[in-house]
């Protein structure tokens, strides 16, 4: 047998926002986002057996290094070849 949510809680409190979730055997999984001064979010997921997961995002400049592109993470690409977005090996011989 399953599972059951029991409850979902999110809280907001000024750049960063937390969500709590609640199962019937007790555990919970927790992941806060916080948006830091750079413009990027740092997620830190504890998972029920609690593991903790920590991963930021970087979208748009990304300071000394230029244009991150949200879809790779890479500043190279823009910088490269002018283009924005993924590139395919063609796009990047010519």
């Amino acid at each position: 047998m399953g599972l059951a949510v029991i409850s979902d809680v999110t809280t907001v409190d000024g750049n960063v926002t937390t969500f709590v979730r609640t199962y019937s055997d007790d555990t919970t999984y927790t992941r806060t986002d916080t948006v830091n001064a750079d413009g990027s979010t740092t997620s830190v997921a504890t998972f029920r057996d609690g593991q903790v997961e920590e991963v930021t995002n970087y979208t748009g400049s990304g300071g000394s290094a230029g244009f991150i592109d949200p879809n790779t993470g890479s500043p190279e690409e823009e910088l490269s070849t002018g283009k924005i977005g993924r590139q395919t090996w063609r796009d990047l011989l010519d």
